[in-house]
């Protein structure tokens, strides 16, 4: 089971409604996609940019960018994503510090 789906369950557990459970599912899907179209503006040079809105079939633009993320992030882009999503269900699932 992948760490989205033991987030749902453990949101079901705690009593979430299955329309809360949906919203987080789409801040988390946002939040991944505009992280990863940030990550993809500000490390690929507008010549890069550029190849990659040259070619043009989609599966073989797509390779190109995901060969390019990597080289300069060091991480694929599903380890990015996976990464930000992790983060991202670590920071929902965090209990707020007691007040004293």
């Amino acid at each position: 089971m992948d760490a989205v789906q033991q987030w749902i369950q453990q949101l079901e557990q705690s009593g979430k409604t299955p329309q809360e459970i949906q919203v987080m599912l789409y801040a988390l899907r946002n939040t991944s996609a505009a992280a990863l179209n940030v990550a993809i503006l500000s490390c690929f040079t507008d010549a890069e940019k550029t190849e990659i809105e040259a070619i043009v079939d989609e599966s073989q633009a797509e390779q190109r960018m995901q060969e390019l993320f990597q080289q300069h992030t060091s991480v694929t882009v599903d380890q990015f994503v996976q990464d930000l999503q992790q983060k991202f269900i670590d920071g929902t699932l965090k209990t707020p510090a007691p007040q004293n």
